[in-house]
Parts: C-alpha cells; structure tokens; sequence
C-alpha cells in the first residue's frame, strides 16, 4: 500500500515511516480490539470488556509506562489481564469491588501529579514531556469523575473501568522503574 502511494506520488519518501508506523499502531489497535472482543463474548461480558479496554487505552495513551518487547507478548499480557479481571468480577463481593474502585481512585490522583515515561524503544524528550504532564493531568481529572459516574451507574461496570485504570497504574510503575534504573546506571 505504501509503494502504491509512493507510485502515485501522494506521499515522498520521508512520508514512508510515518506511513508504516501508522499502519502498524492501527494494526496494533485492532489486535486489541479483536482479542477484548473475543473475551468479552466467550464470558458474555461483552459490555464491562468495553468499559475495561476504553478507560485503559485511554489512560494507556497518555502515560506511558511499561511497553513489552514483542506484539505478542504485549497482547498476551493484555489477554491475560482482561481474563483476570473477569474471573474477579465473578469472585468478588460488592465490597472488594469497591475496594478496587477506590484504588482506582488514588492511581488517578497519583498520575495525575506524574510526568508520563517513555520507553526504551520511544525514549520522550523533556520537552514533549512538560507537554504530556498537562495532558495526564487533565485526562485523570475528568478520569475520576467518568469513574465515578460509571461506578454510581453499575457497580460491576465501576468494577471492569477501574481494573482497566489500576494495569495502566501497574505498567507506568513499571516503566518508570526501568527509566530510573536506566539513568543511574550509566
């Protein structure tokens, strides 16, 4: 497809690795996507699945963290995340949930006092990062009140929303580990 466009001359070869880098975080995407949706329709909870994979790419997106060094290994991990929250969601009580909705809570207020971390791979500049902290902000401010209002509507829903924002937590805890280690090890 990239040739094609090349061919054409609707993009020049500086365009190339934007253009392939696109088609693989599309692709990337939609790994995701199909993966929660298979999940979601075998356990038949098709719908908390969709709160779950929403409030985690979107928090995902914005700080960072922790990147697996393979695809595979990336949506293993998420697949294994998802079937955890899942297999939780019919062990828990009402009570843990809300234990796990409020630990959503306080990751949103630490994040939001956080600058994202970048990856081995996508290293970020301090200057985008300066950028990037005012955007986490904003984001887990209107975080804690989606959060809210989903856990008010359906507590299960609350339950799948918050597991979504305590991985992303768990991934940035992780990268920013690693991007510490990096920095006092050289």
């Amino acid at each position: 497809m990239i040739k094609i466009l090349l061919n054409r001359g609707y993009a020049l070869q500086y365009d190339e690795q934007i253009i392939s880098y696109g088609i693989k975080y599309v692709l990337q995407v939609i790994k995701t996507l199909v993966i929660a949706i298979a999940i979601g329709s075998v356990t038949q909870k098709i719908m908390n699945t969709g709160i779950y994979v929403y409030f985690f790419i979107k928090l995902r997106k914005k700080c960072g963290g922790y990147h697996a060094p393979t695809q595979e290994i990336c949506c293993t991990l998420f697949g294994i995340f998802l079937f955890i929250t899942i297999l939780g969601d019919g062990i828990f009580l009402d009570v843990h949930k809300i234990i796990i909705i409020v630990s959503a809570f306080v990751v949103y207020l630490k994040l939001s006092y956080e600058v994202p971390c970048g990856t081995i791979q996508n290293p970020i500049p301090n200057g985008v990062k300066v950028i990037m902290a005012k955007e986490l902000k904003h984001y887990c401010q209107i975080g804690i009140f989606l959060l809210g209002g989903v856990s008010i509507l359906n507590i299960d829903m609350g339950y799948f929303a918050a597991c979504g924002v305590i991985v992303c937590g768990v991934l940035f805890g992780i990268g920013k580990q690693r991007e510490n280690e990096k920095r006092y090890n050289k």
